[in-house]
Order: structure tokens, then sequence, then C-alpha cells
């Protein structure tokens, strides 16, 4: 069953390189259910019941394991926590994948502030910016209001009409789609990154797919935030710490004195050295910056 959706995503992703006009995608896929339905009619020994047995159509939901959903709430609480920070993150990324540059991420925090505010009093799900579904809906033409308006329209008939909509979509249609989704953000994660990146960082982003792909996606996260730490603390000490140092005769005070006065702050300055530091001041920094500091010291020891 899943060697159909493959396929048809990837002759997808060809066309698309090739001409990828805003209509494609969605006709791609309208034409994808037509001809499935068309082969259905056409054939008498297909019918829909067979189908559903055969798993090209959606089943009832009577039948649906439970347990197996039950056994993804771990997953569900952590897209919950990432949902809180995903504006910060999507928000701009989306913007620069569009490239849209008007784009105000305080207006957009308290527009999801608002929306989910609203949701939560009704009873409803979190208001969350998918970035590969939003992606796909610019790319296809739908970067105005209207076609926000329509989409919204769109979700609430389908909302209204339930869940009897899915029971005519045939799997491979949905299938095509997570294929090509899921090929275009591992493309744009591990592909279109590389030799752009340092190459701790791009190390980073392979081990959180792998991890993410073979294990689990909260074991993906927290190996994610541990490797972010490390990789923070791995730049940031091999930053220069000390950016400049000088004695004190350059480094002279600005206030007006007397003759006397400065030229004997001018002879005791040869005594003073100052260490003009830049950067983050932490554990990973102190040990170059102790370093350079008693370098300094043994070189003003043996001058004198």
């Amino acid at each position: 069953l899943w060697v159909p959706p493959l396929t048809l995503a990837i002759l997808l992703l060809v066309i698309r390189r090739y001409k990828d006009p805003p209509w494609l995608v969605p006709a791609y896929y309208i034409g994808i259910t037509a001809i499935f339905y068309i082969i259905t009619t056409a054939v008498p020994s297909i019918n829909m019941a067979d189908l559903r047995r055969g798993g090209w159509s959606y089943y009832k939901f009577g039948i649906v394991d439970w347990g197996a959903i039950w056994r993804t709430v771990p997953s569900q609480l952590a897209l919950t926590f990432f949902g809180i920070l995903h504006v910060p993150i999507n928000v701009p990324n989306l913007a620069m994948v569009v490239q849209e540059d008007n784009v105000s991420i305080n207006r957009e925090l308290i527009m999801h502030g608002i929306s989910n505010t609203l949701s939560g009093c009704v009873g409803s799900i979190q208001n969350y910016l998918v970035f590969v579904n939003s992606v796909l809906f610019m790319n296809t033409g739908g970067n105005s209001r209207l076609a926000g308006y329509l989409l919204a329209a769109a979700t609430f008939g389908l909302w209204v009409a339930g869940p009897i909509v899915i029971g005519y979509v045939p799997v491979m249609v949905v299938g095509t789609l997570i294929y090509m989704l899921g090929i275009e953000l591992a493309q744009e994660a591990l592909v279109s990154t590389y030799g752009r990146l340092y190459r701790l960082e791009y190390a980073t982003i392979v081990i959180i797919a792998v991890v993410m792909g073979v294990y689990d996606f909260v074991v993906g996260i927290a190996v994610g935030i541990g490797l972010a730490c490390l990789n923070y603390v791995v730049q940031t000490s091999r930053r220069e710490v000390v950016s400049a140092e000088f004695t004190g005769t350059v480094a002279e005070s600005t206030v007006r004195r007397h003759p006397r006065q400065r030229n004997y702050l001018h002879k005791a300055g040869r005594q003073i050295r100052v260490l003009k530091l830049s950067g983050y001041l932490f554990f990973g920094a102190y040990r170059k910056m102790k370093m350079i500091a008693d370098e300094v010291m043994l070189m003003t020891t043996q001058a004198q």
C-alpha cells in the first residue's frame, strides 16, 4: 500500500522541478481522486467494501486501536509544549521561505494568544502554525487574505459534515501528500543546509532527525535540547574572549587635570594592563581568559 503513494509523490516532485504553477498540486491530488473513482466505477469486480478491507480506503472508526493512540500521549504533550514556542521559530522561517519581509513577531504572538484563548474557552484544540502545510498552501496560490478566509470556511464545512467525508478520500491521496511534505521537509533540513552551517550545527540537525525517526519525537526533542546546549558552549568557547590588550598609558583618563598629575599618571600607567573582553563570559571561556591574563602578567614581570 505504501508503494503507490511514494511513487506518486516522487512523480509530483519531479514534475514540480520542471514546471510548478500554483494550480499544479491541487489539480494533481484532485486528478488522483478522480482516476481512483473512475477505475473503481468502471471495473465491476471492484467495490468500496473490498477496498476498505484491503486498506485502499479509510475504514470504520469503530475498529480503531485506541490503545495505540493512548501510547502517543507523551508525543502529544511534547507537541503541546513545542506549540508554545513555535511562533518565534516557525514564523521567521516561513517568512524567509516565502520571501516576506514585513512580518511582526509581536503581532503574530498577540494573534496566537487571542486565538488560543478563544479556542480554549470553547474546548477546542490550540492554534498551531504548521510550517510545511503553510508553505504548501502559499506556494499553491494561497498568499492572500481571501485565500485564508476560504480555507477557514472549507475547514468549517468539513467540521460540520463530520468524519463521513474522510471515508470517500482514497488512502493513496493522503499518503502521497504525507510523502511529498516529508520529502520536501527532509530536503530543506538536510540537503539545503549542507555546506551552509557549521559542521557541529549540521551534525546536530542530522542526529535530531535520526533520533526522531528511529526512536521517538520526545526523545528527539530531549536530544536536540542537549545538543543545542553543547553546540552553544563549544561555539562560544571558541570565540576570542580578549579582543584587545593595552597599557594604562594608552587608556588614559579623559578628565582634565594639572600637567603634573597627568605626567604622574602617564608614568604610573606603564604598570597597568587593560584587557578588553568581548562575548559571553562563562565557565567555557574562563580558562582561555585566565591563560591570556597569566601570559600578560608574565610578560610584564619579565619586562621589569
